[in-house]
């Protein structure tokens, strides 16, 4: 790697800085992409949280090693344990490490740099950060992208929005598209979300100058917010793309926070969440399924989500802290107050003193995402309406889960549970019930009381070997995954008139699709082309 700092061995560090919004990541990617070849599977991406804890960022990477394979991180308790099998990890062979979107350096000094610098030679660390300081205290060999040139933000802005040059000029558009343009600051993500908003605006003078004049442009995040500094350019045209949206579809947005940062959200379980807390408007003779899978794809023509190469969605990382700030208090990760409604618990340090807190502290929550349930009584949540234990490692569910009456949403996929209580029966108001890839091994016939179920996952559940006669009576069910197909299972249930899935609605059920061929990861710009083929030398130097 041309002039960049090498380790013990030979790790060379290289990183790619520029501001929020100037597609940092998008080229990142590329590289990533474009790096197969030379490192082969030994390529792995952990984005980095604002603080991160040593311990927390070197088991993300574990277990982006360990990804794909039957290895599991066991519960290591010490740094110098986890040092030690990281490097063992990592001095296998040469390898790629994407460290993306790091704000500070406490984390690396120490243990982290002797770790990480001291594996096997030749070995690259590309990191992205929207620092200059970042770069160098870690002393890497730096490439610092530049705001685009009006050229290429026009070009952009005409792709986005769907008009042509002329076209604009014939009505008087021009001028005004100009100066719309000159406030997005030459970022490739504003100009792309502005863009996305013009294209749903009509050819004529008024409704354009409404754009261009509007106050919003002016508007700023409170000095307090931690983001109010960083995002001063950037946030008022973003802000302008979500107040132009319905009301159903601003609620849909600020939802997603509720998930960490690149964190990939699955279209299926997302469209089940917003359906169980109401956030999606009942069309006559459509399903309200159908409707909230509109409300995806709307998001994501608006630039507001975007869709992963795995078809699951995620939130631009400025996306993620606008809806967070518009989500306010009601929305939280790892702590609790009286206002909050909506409590993710995942990815957090120290989960289950976070749910005992949290158990005692927020009365009135509404959504609850948490990895561990530790001993407590679901007494205090009886205001749920979407609880999620994915990969929670319990063998049943307490018997209190009866007192969650209006919960319309359980997910259990991943997870050690292996049978459920026969007070689940009592959960009339729920539509989802998700046991994709878990440990069960029977249901119940109390099960046969969810008159409102729409949905029951049992993809992949390869210990159930016993349903009981109550299923039968679900009369709402939209899709039912796998155990119709089971022997031994399906004969009892042959004569049941289940309905077909709704084809787009429930993931994994639709028939499979010719698969187009993978296409590159889309650029915004030609100075991200230009920007690839220095990276490119600078990772393959000294290979």
């Amino acid at each position: 790697m041309e002039n960049s700092v090498l380790g013990k061995h030979g790790v060379s560090i290289v990183s790619i800085v520029g501001q929020g919004g100037i597609r940092k990541t998008t080229l990142a990617k590329m590289v990533f992409k474009e790096a197969e070849e030379q490192f082969g599977k030994h390529r792995w991406w952990v984005c980095v949280s604002e603080k991160p804890n040593r311990m927390g960022l070197l088991q993300k990477i574990l277990r982006e090693i360990y990804e794909g394979s039957k290895r599991k991180l066991d519960h290591i308790t010490s740094l110098s344990d986890l040092c030690t099998r990281l490097q063992s990890e990592l001095s296998m062979g040469k390898f790629l490490l994407v460290l993306d979107d790091v704000w500070e350096l406490d984390w690396w000094r120490g243990e982290v740099e002797d770790t990480l610098m001291g594996c096997a030679k030749k070995s690259k660390i590309l990191i992205t950060s929207r620092k200059v300081e970042v770069s160098q205290g870690i002393g890497a060999k730096m490439h610092k992208l530049p705001e685009m040139t009006f050229e290429e933000s026009w070009s952009l802005f005409l792709d986005v929005a769907w008009k042509e040059e002329n076209e604009l000029a014939s009505h008087n558009l021009k001028g005004i598209g100009e100066t719309i343009l000159a406030k997005c600051g030459g970022l490739p993500l504003v100009v792309q979300t502005v863009g996305s908003l013009m294209r749903t605006k009509g050819m004529t003078k008024g409704v354009w100058e409404s754009i261009e004049k509007s106050e919003i442009w002016e508007w700023k995040m409170p000095a307090s917010s931690r983001s109010s500094e960083i995002y001063s350019s950037m946030l008022p045209g973003l802000m302008l793309s979500y107040d132009d949206l319905p009301a159903s579809l601003k609620s849909c947005f600020v939802y997603c926070s509720i998930y960490p940062k690149d964190y990939e959200i699955k279209k299926g379980s997302l469209v089940m969440q917003w359906v169980a807390l109401g956030l999606i408007d009942q069309k006559k003779g459509i399903d309200v399924e159908v409707t909230a899978n509109q409300c995806i794809d709307d998001l994501i023509n608006r630039c507001l989500i975007e869709e992963t190469q795995n078809k699951n969605i995620k939130l631009h990382d400025i996306l993620h802290d606008l809806a967070s700030y518009i989500g306010g208090k009601e929305f939280s990760h790892a702590s609790t107050t009286e206002h909050t409604r909506h409590l993710s618990l995942l990815h957090v340090d120290n989960a289950k003193t976070a749910m005992y807190n949290a158990s005692g502290a927020a009365t009135k929550l509404r959504t609850l995402f948490s990895e561990c349930l530790p001993s407590v009584c679901f007494t205090n949540f009886k205001w749920l309406r979407v609880l999620s234990l994915m990969h929670c490692q319990i063998d049943e569910l307490p018997n209190s889960i009866e007192e969650l009456s209006l919960l319309r949403y359980l997910d259990l996929s991943c997870s050690d549970v292996r049978r459920l209580p026969s007070s689940i029966g009592r959960l009339w108001n729920l539509q989802t019930l998700d046991l994709y890839y878990s440990r069960i091994e029977e249901l119940p016939k109390e099960m046969g009381n969810l008159c409102n179920l729409r949905y029951l996952g049992l993809e992949c559940t390869l210990c159930l070997n016993f349903i009981a006669e109550g299923l039968g009576k679900l009369t709402n069910l939209q899709a039912l995954d796998r155990f119709l197909g089971r022997k031994g299972l399906a004969r009892r249930y042959e004569d049941r008139p289940f309905p077909a899935p709704l084809p787009g609605v429930f993931p994994g059920l639709d028939k499979p699709q010719p698969q187009k061929p993978q296409e590159e990861i889309p650029t915004p710009n030609t100075h991200s082309h230009r920007a690839l083929g220095h990276i490119k030398g600078r990772l393959e130097y000294h290979a």
